[in-house]
Parts: C-alpha cells; sequence; structure tokens
C-alpha cells in the first residue's frame, strides 16, 4: 500500500520510512503575555512540521489575541481543550470553529505518528462516548502496520508531582487513570502529553500497577534513555507563558521536572527513534530523551509481583477531576467536541527565563497518511494532505455551573501564582519573562 509516495506495507519495522523525520512541539498553557510570545518565537526557530497546543490559550474571553500570536504556524496546529478554554459556548465554538473540530476529542494520522486528542472537560467515564471512541480508536491503530507511534494528548493530567496548586484536578485524575492508562498499556500507546499544572515534568516509562493504582510500575530507571520500554512516558508541558505552580516536591516515578523556565517539548520521530528535548525560552536543553523501538510495543496488564522491571523507583500520586460545561459541536475536517470544565486556575508565579542543562540528540521520522477528507480554511495543506482524521459520533453536552472555572486567571482560585506581575506583549526571543498578572 503507497501512503504519501512510501511503500509501508511491506517494509519491516527498522527500514520503514528510512528516509523520512517529523518534527512535533507541544505545549499548553499560554495566555497572551510577552511570555506566551516568546514561546511562538521558540517554535518558530524550531520550524516543527507539527504543532500541539495542550489546552488554555487565551485566558480571556475571546480567543483572538492568541489566535494573533499564533499566525505563523496556525495551519501546522491542532489542539487539546482546557478548562481555561470552555468558560462559555461562544468562546469553546471559537476555538473548534477555527481548528475545524466538531468535538472536543478526535484523531488523525501525521505520517507514521498517531495522534489521539482526548477532551478532559467532557464525560470520559467508562461507557461515556468518549471511552468507546477512544477505545475503538487506540484498538484499531495497534493494528495498523503503518503507524510506529501513538500519542496521546489531554490537557488535564493523570499523574502528577506535589504542587502549590490548590485546585483537586491539579493532583493528578483517579479516574482518568483506573480507565484509561490500562487501556494505554493494552493498546501500545508511547507518549501522553498533559498540560493544566504550570510547570514541566516527565516520567519515567510507567505502567499501570493493577495491585496499587497510586503506585504506577517504574520501568526502566534510567533518567533519558529507554529501549523497547515496557510503559508509556507521561509529560506535563505547561510551560507556554501564563505563569507557574510551584512543585512541593518529586514523586518516584518523575524523571525530571521544574517550576521556573517557560519552553516547549520539541520531538523528533525518526523509524525506530523519537529524540525529544525540553527547550527553555531562553535556549537551554532542560530536559533530553530518547526512546529507541525496534518492535511495536503490545503490552497486557501488570500487577507488581509479575512485572518485569529494570531497576525502577516506583510509586505515583494521584488524585481526582471532574469536568463539565456546555457546549455544542461544529462540522469540518474530522474531529470531536463536546462540553466544558472545571479546576481553579491560577496565577502566582515565579518567572525567570534563563537556563538549566541536560543533553541532547536528534532524531527523524516517518509517515503515515490520512483518511479523511472535509478540511476548513484554517488547515495547513501538509496537515491535510498527510494526516487521518477521524470523529466520534455527536453526543450531547453536560454542564454544571457550579463547576465552572473563570477565563481570566486573576479570578481563578488556584495558588503558588504570582498575580503581580505585568502583561506585556511583543518581545524579542529572548528577552526576560514576566509571569501574566
Amino acid at each position: 500500500m503507497i501512503m504519501s509516495g512510501i511503500t509501508t506495507n511491506e517494509v519491516p519495522f527498522l527500514q520503514a520510512f528510512a528516509a523520512s523525520s517529523i518534527k512535533i512541539a507541544a505545549v499548553g498553557n499560554w495566555g497572551c503575555t510577552s511570555n506566551s510570545q516568546t514561546t511562538v518565537n521558540n517554535i518558530n526557530s524550531k520550524n516543527p512540521e507539527l504543532v500541539l497546543g495542550l489546552g488554555d490559550y487565551s485566558y480571556e474571553n475571546t480567543p483572538n489575541c492568541w489566535f494573533n500570536e499564533i499566525k505563523a504556524f496556525d495551519g501546522k496546529m491542532k489542539i487539546s481543550i482546557g478548562n481555561h478554554d470552555v468558560i462559555t459556548k461562544k468562546l469553546l465554538d471559537s476555538y473548534l470553529n477555527h481548528f475545524s473540530l466538531s468535538k472536543q476529542y478526535y484523531s488523525f494520522d501525521f505520517q507514521n505518528v498517531h495522534v489521539l486528542t482526548m477532551a478532559t472537560e467532557l464525560e470520559w467515564e467508562t461507557g461515556s462516548e468518549q471511552y468507546k471512541f477512544v477505545k475503538n480508536d487506540l484498538e484499531q491503530v495497534s493494528k495498523d502496520p503503518n503507524i510506529k507511534w501513538i500519542i496521546v494528548t489531554m490537557h488535564k493530567p493523570i499523574y502528577t508531582s506535589p504542587n502549590g496548586c490548590s485546585a483537586s484536578s491539579c493532583e493528578g485524575s483517579k479516574t482518568l487513570r483506573d480507565t484509561y492508562h490500562p487501556l494505554f498499556d493494552q493498546y501500545g500507546v508511547d507518549l501522553v502529553l498533559e498540560a493544566h499544572m504550570h510547570s514541566y515534568q516527565r516520567s519515567y516509562p510507567i505502567k499501570y500497577n493493577v495491585d496499587n493504582p497510586s503506585k504506577p510500575i517504574v520501568t526502566s530507571s534510567d533518567k533519558n534513555n529507554y529501549n523497547n520500554p515496557s510503559g508509556e512516558i507521561f509529560a506535563i508541558v505547561a510551560t507556554g507563558g501564563i505563569n507557574f505552580h510551584s512543585l512541593a516536591g518529586k514523586a518516584p516515578f518523575t524523571a525530571t521536572q521544574q517550576d521556573s523556565k517557560f519552553g516547549i517539548l520539541e520531538m523528533q520521530f525518526s523509524n525506530s527513534k523519537l529524540d525529544a528535548k525540553f527547550i527553555s525560552n531562553a535556549g537551554s536543553t532542560m530536559d533530553h530523551f530518547t526512546v529507541t523501538k525496534t518492535t511495536k510495543k503490545l503490552t497486557s496488564l501488570t500487577s507488581t509481583s509479575t512485572s518485569t522491571i529494570t531497576k525502577p523507583p516506583s510509586t505515583p500520586k494521584v488524585v481526582d477531576k471532574k469536568s463539565e460545561d456546555s457546549q455544542n459541536s461544529r462540522n469540518a475536517t474530522k474531529l470531536n467536541e463536546n462540553q466544558p470544565a472545571n479546576d481553579k486556575s491560577t496565577k502566582n508565579a515565579k518567572n525567570t527565563s534563563n537556563t538549566n542543562e541536560t543533553k541532547s540528540i536528534d532524531s527523524k521520522d516517518k509517515i503515515k497518511t490520512e483518511k479523511t477528507k472535509s478540511q476548513t480554511k484554517n488547515q495547513n495543506p501538509v496537515l491535510l494532505s498527510g494526516t487521518n482524521l477521524l470523529q466520534p459520533p455527536e453526543e450531547n453536552i453536560k454542564s454544571s455551573a457550579s463547576d465552572t472555572e473563570m477565563s481570566n486567571p486573576s479570578k481563578s482560585n488556584e495558588i503558588g501564582i504570582n498575580n503581580n506581575i505585568h502583561n506585556s506583549q511583543i518581545l524579542d526571543p529572548f528577552a526576560p519573562l514576566s509571569p501574566f498578572p
């Protein structure tokens, strides 16, 4: 079978797409500040083929300031919806319409990488429409020989280190964990990208622990390089520019974390290798990890007693979540939407812009394709021709007004955030960072 001019069906895993490579950037919790403008400059300087937004964009009643910021790569962008993006149906619809989404959850193929975007502002429990979509999507893609990597994106995190954010949703979600981490293990997910807890955190490869779900099984204790790892790497990249939540400790499953530098996660995918770096807006590489795969992984649920572990420091920390609000759907490319959520998000921050260190590598990638048509004006031609956009059936939207969160961070109830700093706009790529007021 030929996709995008490349034969994929009859070649061994290590040889498929050998000549290709793709670069993807990801970050959430932006805001319209001087810091977010520097994040935009950081992304532009890396020139990725795909940009993944992890939720919480303008922090205003309209998305216009953020749309203006991202003009340079607007057509290469796909988004997750965050709690600050659903405060009104009008705001939510603005995001969905702009990116040609009919629902908040959806999936697509970008060359040989499959991206499944989940909606933490909608119902996700077992039996929900979203659950059915996610399970079916992962089951199908796990059988696809053309897909070498599976990424899941969502706004609110499943696991996180202790932190200074007062909202329970900043502690991680038990229901998300217990419902979806086993599916991620079962169907061979490689990477889970999240945001919401304003910091950067990256786990070791971890598997769901059937015997003790609050303590995920760390399958490799190496801090940077993983060969055919079991389980997934979870990364919170909530460093787009709005401000920070302080970290109050480090969970045993966390390989690295920081709460002082804005920046992006840059990922390069080749036929058998993921090379990822967290690059601060000041230009320093603060985290660098690689994943090498010689086989497509499929695993089953593991208990502590039966699992094989490479020297793990294990034990997680998790908590609760709930989402809601109201929203409707649109129709264009093939994707998914639905409801609003809650959480309480923020304002107290540390702000700095300079460096830290780690390591660095680089990688390449292959290509997959698309199964859908229907696209709209804001789609990048590369994205349109090289992606397969999948859309779940329409579903009803629930809303619970009492849980909805304010969009203006200055009115938010999360703590660990600095309220005394002013927004500035513009800025050269390496200008000093200042937190959102």
